[in-house]
């Protein structure tokens, strides 16, 4: 009799605790979707991983942030930054031909404004977790090298060592500086999943 009321109150315990999880997990997944909807990315594709490609693909990025990066950074909004970008795509993909040829480079330069797969990614002060995100495409001939990324809407690109707050809310700031605490809560879920199948025999 007391296995089994043991029984029933580990068993209630653990169905307590998952839900209270998968609760918090649903939020966190609903602040990353808010995220992936916040921001505008920066992608460029270097030619190859040879050293030279990849000096012109840091090249084309500086060129690229200093000529355009204050006027994205203008934009109230993921939406209205994308729709500058669309704007400037012309302009910004003539900078980059102009930028690798001065680098000796002359591989043809493409470009597009749209959603892409990222996988996560660091980059000086804060972490972008894998997603699909909007994002500025520019690609150096094949576009077999090692990428770049960084965030255009708000404006990280310009200033690196911080989130700016505008256009995040405090959870997705948080997201992105802290991105071990949401690490942590998924691997709080699966180790309650596997005690809760050990105690079902699952």
């Amino acid at each position: 009799m007391a296995k089994r009321i043991f029984f029933s109150l580990a068993v209630g315990l653990i169905v307590a605790m998952i839900a209270a999880a998968a609760w918090d997990l649903a939020q966190v997944g609903r602040q990353r979707a808010e995220l992936e909807d916040s921001v505008l990315r920066l992608h460029i594709v270097a030619q190859s991983d040879d050293p030279a490609d990849q000096a012109v693909k840091l090249a084309v990025r500086d060129a690229v942030v200093e000529q355009y990066g204050q006027q994205l950074a203008q934009a109230e909004s993921r939406e209205q930054a994308q729709e500058i970008a669309q704007a400037l795509l012309p302009a910004m993909l003539d900078t980059a031909k102009q930028t690798a040829a001065r680098q000796g480079s002359l591989v043809p330069v493409t470009g597009e404004v749209g959603e892409f797969s990222f996988p996560a990614v660091s980059y000086e002060g804060y972490t972008l977790p894998a997603g699909e995100y909007q994002a500025v495409r520019i690609q150096l001939g094949e576009g077999a090298g090692h990428n770049w990324f960084c965030v255009l809407y708000p404006a990280v690109c310009l200033d690196s060592s911080t989130v700016q707050d505008e256009g995040m809310t405090s959870q997705q700031r948080d997201m992105l500086t802290h991105p071990e605490d949401y690490e942590i809560r998924f691997a709080l879920l699966d180790g309650l999943m596997a005690l809760w199948n050990w105690v079902t025999g699952g």
